[in-house]
């Protein structure tokens, strides 16, 4: 029940608006360069593949957002692992979004279709400073998200990713002496629930890249 429905609606129209400026923001091409006046038809038709990101937007606020999330050092819950790779300066966002095929596992979709597909698009592996994978799982791929969760473990393992104890503890460290945190792993994995798959795991992928190496 909404007992507010105007601070729903200011609240609906502030996040309407902040998403309009992160598709502006990161938009791959002009829309026009005389008409400011951009409908959100608009500002979406300046991506090469404006579903494929929508669809990774979507994603990362699922895992932001999810639940029940596997642990406090995943990128579930804590969108600070991306604010803090960015800088003042200039970058890419690469994105892609794949899909698997039925009961397949993480380790396969990864060299199978994710990495392939990251090549096809021109992301090169040693070009991005910072990955994020969002993990959607169905009921056929293990439900609900638990602590300890085998996706989880695979993937992290798989990527080398998320921080480790020290590395949190080196962050901390650089937070209380008011330095730039210490995190330096490359990659960053949440996961989330989508009983719409099925048996299925899509992930979507956002990349820093710098734009020097893009």
């Amino acid at each position: 029940m909404l007992e507010n429905p105007q601070d729903f609606v200011a609240a609906f129209r502030q996040a309407i608006a902040g998403l309009y400026q992160v598709f502006d923001l990161a938009a791959e091409q002009p829309y026009n360069p005389d008409d400011y006046d951009k409908p959100l038809c608009g500002v979406s038709s300046q991506f090469d593949r404006p579903d494929e990101f929508l669809q990774t937007l979507l994603d990362m606020m699922r895992i932001f957002f999810e639940p029940d999330p596997p642990g406090t050092l995943y990128l579930n819950a804590n969108p600070c692992f991306l604010y803090e790779a960015l800088s003042d300066k200039s970058i890419q966002l690469g994105y892609a979004s794949i899909l698997g095929d039925p009961g397949e596992s993480f380790s396969s979709m990864l060299h199978e279709k994710i990495f392939p597909r990251l090549a096809e698009l021109g992301y090169q592996q040693d070009t991005y400073a910072s990955a994020y994978f969002a993990i959607c799982r169905g009921h056929g791929q293990g439900g609900k998200i638990k602590f300890g969760d085998d996706l989880i473990c695979e993937s992290t393992m798989a990527l080398r990713a998320n921080i480790s104890v020290d590395a949190a503890w080196e962050g901390l460290y650089s937070a209380i002496k008011e330095e730039s945190p210490a995190f330096v792993q490359r990659n960053y994995v949440g996961l989330s629930f989508d009983q719409s798959l099925g048996d299925r795991l899509r992930v979507s992928i956002w990349l820093i890249i710098p734009v020097h190496q893009a």
